[in-house]
C-alpha cells in the first residue's frame, strides 16, 4: 500500500478537507479489503476513539490545523512585536538626539549669555 503523506500543511480549509477526505477514503478501502496488518491499525484507532469519516474526527483534524496556523501567527506576531519595540526605542533615541541638536543650534543663535548657558547645560544633562 502506498502511504499518504502531507509534506506541507495546506493554507486553506478546502485543501485540508480534501486531505481528510483522501485519508478517510483510503482507510475505508483498507478496512473493506480485509488486510490483516492494516486492519489491526484501523481497530487500534477506533479503540482510541477515532472513527474516520466521522464528522467529529474531521473537525478534530480541522482544529489541529487551525491550532498549527494560530501557533505560526503567534510566532510571527511575537517577532513583529519585538521589531516594533526596537523601532520604538530607536525613535525615542532619535527624538532625544534631535532635541539636543536643536538646543545646540539655538545656543549658537541666541545672543543672551544666560539662555545660551542654560541650553548647553540641558544638552550636557541629556547626554
Amino acid at each position: 500500500m502506498s502511504e499518504f503523506r502531507v509534506r506541507k500543511i495546506p493554507k486553506d480549509e478546502e485543501s485540508m478537507k480534501e486531505i481528510i477526505d483522501e485519508i478517510s477514503r483510503r482507510e475505508s478501502a483498507l478496512s473493506e479489503s480485509g488486510e490483516e496488518s492494516e486492519e489491526g491499525h484501523v481497530h487500534e484507532h477506533e479503540a482510541h476513539g477515532h472513527s474516520h469519516g466521522d464528522p467529529l474526527h474531521e473537525q478534530l483534524h480541522m482544529l489541529e490545523y487551525i491550532i498549527s496556523q494560530l501557533s505560526q501567527v503567534d510566532a510571527k506576531l511575537a517577532e513583529i512585536n519585538r521589531g516594533i519595540g526596537e523601532i520604538s526605542s530607536r525613535l525615542e533615541e532619535l527624538v532625544r538626539v534631535s532635541r539636543a541638536a536643536l538646543k545646540v543650534s539655538l545656543a549658537g543663535i541666541v545672543d543672551n549669555r544666560e539662555i545660551r548657558k542654560k541650553l548647553i547645560e540641558d544638552v550636557m544633562e541629556e547626554i
